[in-house]
């Protein structure tokens, strides 16, 4: 969701049926996520004999 300021929140809408209105509870910002930096494992190199 996006509030008044156009940024990003993470929320849950609770709706009370008697005074017929929306509210939010617990409210967090939005974090962007960064992609994981991706490690490839590294074969080790053979044994050579001579």
């Amino acid at each position: 969701m996006t509030n008044q300021k156009s940024q990003l929140f993470d929320a849950t809408v609770v709706l009370d049926p008697v005074k017929r209105t929306l509210s939010f509870r617990d409210v967090q910002p939005h974090v962007a996520q960064q992609p994981a930096e991706k490690v490839e494992p590294v074969a080790p190199h053979p044994k050579m004999r001579m």
